[in-house]
C-alpha cells in the first residue's frame, strides 16, 4: 500500500513537472504571439502612417495644381478685364469726340440763328422804321 501511495505521489509529482512544462511551454507560446502581434500592429501602423503620408502628399500636389490653375484663370481674366477696358476707353474716346462734334455744331447752329433772329430784327426795325 505505501508503494502504491509512493508509486502515485512520483506519478503525481511527474504530472505536476509535466503540466509545469507544458505551462513554461505554453508562456513561451504566448510571449511569441504577443510578440508576433506586436510586430503586426506595428507593421499595419506603419502602412498606415505610409497610406496617410501618400495621401498627404497627394492632397498636396493637388492643392499646387489647383492652385496654378486658379492662378492662371486670374491672369486670364485679367487680361480680358484689360481688353475690354482698354475697348472702353477707346469707345469712350469715340463718343467724347461724337460729343463734341454735336456740341460744335449745336453751338453753331445756334449762333446762326442768333445771327438770322438779329437780321429779322435789324430787318423788321428798318421796316417799322421807314414807314
Amino acid at each position: 500500500m505505501l508503494e502504491v501511495a509512493n508509486a502515485e505521489i512520483e506519478e503525481a509529482k511527474r504530472s505536476k513537472e509535466t503540466t509545469k512544462q507544458d505551462l513554461k511551454g505554453y508562456e513561451v507560446e504566448l510571449a511569441m504571439n504577443e510578440a508576433t502581434i506586436q510586430t503586426l500592429e506595428d507593421s499595419l501602423t506603419q502602412d498606415e502612417i505610409s497610406t496617410v503620408g501618400s495621401d498627404l502628399d497627394a492632397l498636396k500636389n493637388q492643392k499646387g495644381a489647383s492652385r496654378d490653375e486658379f492662378i492662371s484663370q486670374m491672369v486670364e481674366i485679367n487680361t480680358q478685364i484689360r481688353r475690354r477696358s482698354q475697348t472702353s476707353e477707346g469707345a469712350l474716346g469715340t463718343l467724347e469726340d461724337m460729343l463734341a462734334g454735336v456740341i460744335s455744331q449745336t453751338t453753331q447752329v445756334e449762333e446762326e440763328c442768333r445771327s438770322e433772329q438779329n437780321i429779322q430784327q435789324n430787318f423788321c426795325f428798318c421796316r417799322s422804321s421807314s414807314r
